[in-house]
């Protein structure tokens, strides 16, 4: 008895912890006509993990943030942005939102994919497949396989929060 009184307690914690999150799309975007101050407002978060890598010159000691690894017989630096890391607007250029995941302020480019609804996907300088280069930090990065299904998500509640007025009306009566 106490056990799923217990088991009934964590599930209806766990159940309001569930989020509406939701993809953030072309046509939402445009619903909404958020200004550039609004966006930055949004919390923001990746669908997919997103890793990224570059290889390292011998005389490079500089590394953006993240770990050297060794890949294929070269160091190599790694940015790993996991799956449901929020990030934050930093800018938008057309179409595009700049999404910034880490306190340095480096950014990843996001904009509208037809292929996928309208839905916002990680933009690349060039697709090969599912892997791409990206800059990121002043630099050119591969993404990892997979990365180019990544797409942003949002909070719809929190979007229909950034948008709405609600006033309540008295009613008139016949004089």
């Amino acid at each position: 008895m106490k056990t799923s009184f217990l088991l009934s307690i964590l599930t209806l914690i766990l159940a309001s912890c569930t989020s509406d999150l939701i993809p953030y799309t072309q046509s939402l975007a445009k619903d909404a006509q958020l200004n550039d101050e609004q966006i930055k407002k949004i919390q923001f978060y990746v669908s997919n993990d997103i890793i990224l890598y570059h290889y390292l010159d011998n005389a490079t000691v500089d590394v953006v943030g993240g770990e050297i690894k060794i890949i294929d017989g070269r160091r190599a630096e790694e940015v790993i942005i996991e799956s449901g890391t929020p990030g934050v607007a930093v800018g938008r250029e057309g179409n595009q939102i700049m999404i910034s995941f880490d306190a340095d302020g480096s950014f990843l480019r996001f904009a509208p994919n037809p292929g996928y609804g309208g839905q916002y996907t990680l933009m690349a300088k060039d697709w090969d497949g599912r892997n791409g280069i990206v800059q990121y930090a002043g630099s050119d990065f591969y993404t990892s396989e997979g990365a180019s299904v990544a797409t942003l998500l949002i909070n719809l509640q929190q979007i229909d929060e950034s948008e709405t007025t609600s006033k309540t009306v008295g009613g008139r009566t016949v004089e």
